[in-house]
């Protein structure tokens, strides 16, 4: 790269994988409102299924449309074949970046950090049903995080693009489970807590909806681990039936801190526990099956 492209470059581009939406003035609120919108350095770059055109008149906002269905690491593998910044983070529209989000995310930018996450933050009110999903799958990265927690929020990590180099697959994804994994094994990185890098949780979903998507999930992770178990997937899928009630007891430690979500597990404790059913399901089909031919992750 010659020092005018290098000069030229974004330092982030934001992959936000938005599904189907309708119109991105809400998103463009909440990405001004982080400070993301007419940065000169900041490439966004806003992934959608294409039911709906999307208009923004912020410059540095670009829209690529795929098809209906598309699932998530899809989207985000997209935008990674068309980045060419420095740094790529990984955003959701249903969980938009909080104030200072940028000005957190720039400290890491200045100190060099490979790989750096931050929050998840819950924006429904207790006993709120849109607080199902937050906590079975985000309850655990609240504020503040914990560095010893061994995973990392797919709606909220930023890396630097180089480490992405050949993570997309062969079908045309970008899972970051999988990613994370390699880059700590084989090159020994550890991603960095941030706190102040905070994203908000605003999604909520059908209920049958939600248990589809719950299921294609499980799925989708039984199938890659299964590349790698061999026949030892079979003794894997035979240990999804006691599954749901570990996943139950995970969700409930996650959310010991504060003390107001662990009500709020007991409170949704069985569409809570029916979900994991759910996802035990597909995990053991993915361990059986592989994935579906039609893997489309309703997010």
């Amino acid at each position: 790269m010659s020092p005018e492209q290098e000069s030229s470059r974004p330092l982030l581009t934001a992959a936000i994988a938005a599904g189907d939406l309708q119109s991105l003035e809400e998103l463009s609120e909440q990405l001004s409102g982080a400070g993301l919108l007419h940065q000169p350095d900041v490439q966004i770059i806003v992934a959608h299924t294409g039911r709906h055109d999307l208009v923004c008149d912020a410059a540095n906002v670009r829209i690529v449309s795929c098809p209906p269905g598309t699932p998530f690491f899809r989207l985000y593998a997209t935008v990674l074949e068309q980045s060419d910044s420095e740094y790529v983070a990984l955003l959701d529209a249903g969980c938009p970046p909080g104030q200072g989000w940028l000005a957190a995310a720039r400290e890491q930018f200045h100190a060099a950090t490979a790989i750096f996450y931050g929050p998840v933050e819950c924006a429904w009110e207790s006993g709120d049903p849109g607080m199902i999903g937050y906590l079975i799958e985000y309850a655990q990265f609240r504020r503040p995080l914990d560095p010893q927690l061994g995973e990392y929020p797919g709606n909220n990590i930023v890396f630097r693009r180089v480490l992405a180099e050949n993570a997309v697959t062969e079908e045309g994804g970008f899972q970051k489970t999988f990613f994370l994994r390699r880059v700590e094994k084989v090159q020994g990185i550890q991603p960095r807590a941030c706190d102040d890098m905070t994203v908000v949780y605003r999604k909520s979903y059908p209920w049958s909806c939600y248990l589809r998507r719950r299921m294609r999930h499980g799925r989708l992770y039984g199938s890659g681990h299964a590349l790698s178990l061999g026949k030892r997937r079979f003794l894997y899928a035979g240990g999804t039936i006691v599954l749901p009630l570990l996943r139950y007891w995970r969700i409930l430690r996650a959310a010991r801190r504060p003390p107001r979500l662990v009500r709020e597990v007991v409170r949704f404790s069985v569409p809570i526990f029916i979900s994991e059913c759910a996802w035990s399901a597909g995990e053991c089909l993915g361990y059986l099956a592989g994935a579906a031919s039609d893997e489309a992750c309703l997010d």
